[in-house]
């Protein structure tokens, strides 16, 4: 099916390329029409409650949603506000095909998009660490690889954050909230206009505080980000707009799935009982063979194999110890607040953006674009974290990470609109330049600075032991900072820099029933190999509101070395084979489907085939790791960890997405829902035999079969429940694992059915001022249910707000 949409969407491109183009005829500008005019945006105000009408990420250019030859979803302000909707996690989890990862890995931006991870950006550009969504205007996820004009990315997609930027108008909106768990928040967002040296002068503030704690033991957060903008323009030729948005943050978070170093243990030597077991159960007369039987199993799925083994052997459950959701049974006291973390854990992020946009529109039909970003971040974290070793354990070890990255961003963008009697036409064209320095940071430990702990039979322990057979089930949490001796030098890094040129064309012929859209991207990064991508797809309305449409696109990523030096002292053998440029990820998607925009909009959604490939990615080689003499010597300082290229990774599936909006917006309704048949690895190196067979019929990670998610919310028009708001959704999804590289490691996340719910209501208080009063519920049947990345997620919680408006 692949071959025969590629060869439409070749055809549909040649059949662009001959198509005659007469002379362009002048547009109907309003120089009054400030906000609408500048094609390279899209504005909030076109947005209807929960429906987004364009979008602005898929095209760099504003453009229809509708016309789009790929899979969108945007998440307005309304909807992120009715189900407070609050961190980047939260954001998708109403998409479909999308998990997030940030309760699992805090402060990272990765989401996992149809099976892959995917970045996710802030106007269009990569942000190294906390996206906070106080300043977010919209959320818009596409599907399928965006290299055409991201660059290096995955194949899954992108999720973009849209910053607010002054709209030219006079508003105010002020929020303020209270809820579970002594959660406060504020939140201000105030702008205006006036006359300016001949031209109108916009501003926008927007403000934001954040303290909450959580229901886990110690997690916290305390979070600020102010965010000024200003928009100055003389008329509809020319604007500039500069912006700043400054976010501080301090937390403690729950990293979650904790792994238990027993199970590791009777692994690499199955305990007497269970081999006795088993050569009396399966008739092995040879102690070896029965070993072996019993590591085959417990390849296939330790987790729950090892389990009903031990249960079976020795007439006593242990704890599986793959989630960080400790049964109840097994910790005294509520266990769904278990931190494995412990107090001493903390994250600190301190970052500064700077935007400066220049709008020039020197003769109709031309629309020149100059923009400036700049970023600089600091983060620093310390945390307990589990590490591989030679020898086949995991043992306990403090991180401290102390990172900075600058980064800015030079765009130059020029967009050409032409029409003829049959036909509209967009050319764009830019270039874009990259520049960043990364440094990092370790910090010294001292074990011998962390007190000792008795456990319950009142053996005590020291911290080396700590450290190297750490056990949340044995041990209590501890307050690990007493170790920290001081920052190491930090890094310095090495600047890099990306040149890159891209275009794109898009047309609407046939009365404008047929959209073609095409671009292109060639990157040549700093001392790397240069890399091209492309993206190719129409849509065709067969009746009106509802077309078909196919596309295909594909991305790349540079993968570095094959050895990563993970000691201090550790050095490059000739044996590493050392590639200072592996093969470059490859990765590639199509898309088939039928978009809808229905009775002027009312209802809209799309629903796709899609088939997503990743191939040439830079894996961990585990047994080489293992193996390596550096990792055997007891110096921690010497260890290495060793990469390879795998063959490929694929998912396949469904998507669909709809909305539906009442006319007079008082009913609307959301639904998500994805069958993703196809998931798993085709090949992968790193391992042979039983393992390899293992980790090819095991689906990828965050790849749940089925999910489905539905919100609805009817506000009452007349009567004595007017103005009354009632909204109820839940959200479904089948089991899954996180991760899947390893065939001896499985933690599994179990199929899970979340309920959430809305009240709102908006009264006249004081004239000209609209007053509304929402309590949002999450999980109001207060499930126990885990974020993909294993880690217990929140249970029952209210938020109550007032939000004024004027």
């Amino acid at each position: 099916m692949k071959k025969h949409i590629k060869a439409w969407l070749h055809v549909a491109w040649v059949f662009l390329i001959v198509t005659p183009i007469a002379s362009a005829q002048d547009a109907d500008l309003d120089p009054r029409d400030i906000v609408d005019l500048n094609p390279f945006e899209v504005s909030a105000r076109q947005d209807v409650g929960y429906r987004a009408t364009n979008t602005i990420t898929a095209t760099r250019i504003g453009a229809a949603i509708y016309d789009v030859p790929v899979m969108i979803s945007v998440i307005t302000e309304d909807f992120r506000n009715d189900l407070n909707l609050n961190t980047k996690d939260e954001i998708v989890r109403y998409t479909a095909g999308a998990q997030g990862s940030e309760q699992f890995f805090p402060g990272t931006n990765e989401t996992i998009i149809r099976g892959f991870p995917a970045f996710t950006i802030q106007d269009g550009v990569t942000i190294a660490f906390g996206l906070p969504m106080d300043n977010a205007e919209r959320v818009e996820i596409i599907k399928g690889p965006t290299g055409t004009f991201f660059g290096q990315t995955r194949p899954g997609g992108i999720v973009n954050i849209v910053s607010k930027r002054p709209q030219f108008m006079d508003a105010t909106r002020v929020r303020l909230s209270y809820g579970s768990y002594d959660d406060k928040r504020g939140y201000i967002d105030t702008q205006g206009t006036s006359e300016v040296a001949g031209g109108t002068l916009a501003h926008r503030l927007v403000f934001s505080r954040v303290d909450r704690k959580e229901f886990s033991d110690f997690a916290f957060e305390d979070k600020v980000v102010v965010a000024p903008s200003l928009s100055w323009s003389p008329g509809h030729r020319f604007r500039i707009t500069t912006s700043y948005q400054w976010y501080n943050s301090h937390q403690r978070a729950n990293r979650g799935s904790t792994l238990n170093p027993q199970r590791l243990e009777d692994f690499q030597n199955p305990p007497d009982a269970v081999v006795d077991y088993f050569m009396a159960e399966e008739g092995i007369a040879n102690r070896d063979d029965a070993i072996e039987f019993v590591q085959d199993r417990w390849r296939l799925d330790i987790g729950p194999v090892w389990q009903e083994d031990i249960l079976a052997a020795t007439g006593e459950l242990p704890f599986r110890g793959t989630s960080g959701v400790i049964p109840d049974h097994l910790v005294p006291g509520n266990a769904r607040n278990y931190n494995p973390s412990g107090p001493g854990s903390t994250a600190k992020y301190n970052q500064h953006l700077f935007n400066t946009f220049i709008d020039l529109v020197p003769f109709d039909g031309v629309t020149l674009r100059y923009r400036f970003f700049l970023q600089d971040m600091n983060t620093d974290e310390h945390f307990p974290a589990t590490s591989w070793h030679g020898q086949g354990t995991h043992t306990l070890r403090a991180l401290w990470l102390v990172r900075n990255q600058k980064t800015n961003v030079h765009f130059v963008d020029g967009l050409y609109e032409h029409e003829t009697n049959f036909l509209r036409s967009r050319f764009l064209v830019g270039y874009q330049r990259t520049a960043s320095r990364f440094r990092q940071a370790s910090e010294g430990i001292d074990n011998s600075r962390i007190p000792e702990q008795t456990l319950e039979d009142g053996t005590v322990v020291d911290a080396n032991t700590l450290f190297a057979e750490f056990d949340p089930l044995r041990y209590e949490q501890f307050d690990f900072r007493t170790a920290r001796v001081g920052h190491q030098p930090k890094s310095v890094g090495t600047p890099n820099w990306t040149n890159a040129y891209f275009a794109q064309y898009s047309g609407h012929m046939f009365e404008d029933r047929l959209r073609v859209m095409a671009g292109i991207r060639y990157e040549q990064p700093h001392r790397r190999r240069t890399g091209t991508s492309h993206s190719l797809g129409f849509n065709y309305e067969f009746i009106p509101g509802f077309s078909f449409f196919a596309g295909t696109s594909e991305a790349w990523q540079s993968n570095g070395p094959n050895v990563f030096l993970a000691g201090g002292n550790a050095q490059i053998l000739p044996s590493d084979n050392f590639v200072d440029n592996m093969p470059d990820e490859q990765g590639s998607s199509v898309d088939v489907g039928i978009k809808a925009n229905w009775m002027d909009g009312q209802l809209s959604g799309t629903l796709t085939f899609y088939n997503v490939q990743r191939s040439n990615i830079r894996n961990q080689n585990t047994q080489r790791t293992q193996d390596d003499p550096r990792n055997n010597d007891g110096d921690p300082t010497t260890n290495v960890i060793l990469y390879d290229i795998s063959g490929a990774e694929e998912t396949e599936g469904m998507e669909l997405e709809f909305m539906w909006t009442t006319r007079d917006q008082r009913y609307q309704a959301v639904f998500s829902g994805s069958y993703m048949w196809k998931s798993g690895v085709n090949e992968n190196p790193a391992f042979t035999g039983r393992d390899l067979e293992i980790l090819l019929d095991r689906r990828l990670g965050r790849t749940p079969k089925f999910i489905a998610n539905f919100w609805n919310k009817y506000t009452f028009g007349e009567g004595a429940l007017e103005n009354l708001s009632l909204g109820a959704g839940f959200r479904y999804q089948t089991s899954s694992i996180v991760a899947h590289a390893n065939p001896l490691f499985q933690t599994d996340v179990d199929s899970q059915f979340v309920v959430d719910a809305l009240i709102g209501y908006k009264v006249d208080w004081v004239r000209n001022v609209d007053t509304s009063i929402n309590l949002s519920i999450q999980n109001a049947l207060n499930t126990d249910w885990e974020s993909n990345g294993g880690a217990p997620m929140m249970p029952f919680s209210a938020l109550l707000s007032v939000t004024f408006s004027y």
